[in-house]
């Protein structure tokens, strides 16, 4: 079961922030959004909120959500003055017709009991995740084969000339083989048996190269196919109920998650009770694998800082 953790929330112009939605001795986060470049229209917005085990939700703007919300915009959470230590809040911002997130964003703020803090939240849009390195290029072509012997003398129908060997291939990465040498040329007519003609080279016989593999990534051989993120400040948003694995090369401070119930979080490969905020120090290949284990609720999420 979640718990209350925010006593009010509410969006309100930036100038009346301060006391709009503050009484005499409650704690105040005011919020400040901003939109990177590439994020696409924005008419609604629900925030995540994690203050140590305790978690809580609120979508902007209440009511009619189908105007643009023009941004920078602001909005204030109201906190009871007992809660202290760090406010993780999470955005996921939706489209006019969108049911998935078109952007994300988090990041944490310091609560000051009975005062206020100030953070700013930048939105990010959704992208699909990254690839692999390419592969290393082919190398030149192989050898050209040997040219076939010549044809048996007149009278004697010798045995034709034997074709010279196919080229050889290029190393691995090689390009396309060398052509095999042609065949001995027949005997002279009417001076015996024609010669033999010889073996002609193996066509192409040289074989190309395989590409060179990509770099190692954070989850191989944890996951297959992770969703691939770019920035510090992440949130994954609602992850629904099957297994969910994540992947990044970003430099990162911690990471909190909320709701997971039952479920198993996972960095790296290694369980962590990320219940409050964890600090994260050993990449792996470069980067953070983040895992967590089917199970409910589909509301689980974590975030990143």
């Amino acid at each position: 079961m979640k718990r209350a953790l925010v006593a009010a929330a509410c969006l309100s112009a930036l100038a009346e922030l301060a006391t709009s939605c503050r009484s005499d001795g409650d704690s105040i986060v005011v919020v400040t959004v901003t939109a990177a470049t590439g994020v696409p229209t924005v008419t609604g917005i629900r925030a995540t909120f994690v203050n140590g085990a305790s978690t809580d939700s609120a979508v902007f703007p209440e009511g009619d959500r189908t105007a643009p919300i023009a941004f920078d915009a602001s909005f204030s959470v109201t906190l009871p003055r007992a809660r202290s230590g760090n406010l993780m809040v999470s955005l996921e911002a939706f489209g006019p017709s969108s049911s998935s997130a078109v952007a994300r964003g988090s990041n944490m703020v310091a609560i000051v009991p009975g005062a206020i803090a100030r953070v700013t939240v930048t939105l990010v849009a959704v992208t699909e995740g990254g690839s692999d390195a390419a592969g290393g290029s082919g190398g030149g072509p192989g050898d050209a084969g040997g040219r076939g012997g010549s044809g048996g003398a007149i009278d004697a129908g010798g045995a034709g000339g034997r074709g010279g060997s196919g080229g050889t291939g290029g190393a691995v990465d090689a390009g396309a083989g060398g052509r095999g040498g042609a065949g001995g040329a027949g005997g002279v007519v009417d001076a015996g048996a024609g010669g033999r003609g010889g073996a002609g080279g193996a066509i192409d016989a040289g074989v190309g190269g395989a590409g060179g593999a990509g770099g190692a990534r954070p989850c191989d051989g944890l996951c297959t196919n992770p969703i691939v993120f770019t920035t510090a400040s992440y949130s994954s948003g609602s992850l629904g109920t099957a297994a969910t694995c994540h992947e990044t090369l970003a430099s990162l401070q911690g990471v909190s998650c909320a709701n997971l119930s039952s479920r198993t979080f996972s960095v790296n490969g290694a369980a962590v009770d990320c219940s409050s905020a964890v600090s994260l120090n050993a990449k792996r290949n470069g980067g953070y694998c983040f895992q967590v284990s089917a199970g409910t609720p589909d509301y689980s999420s974590f975030a990143t800082f």
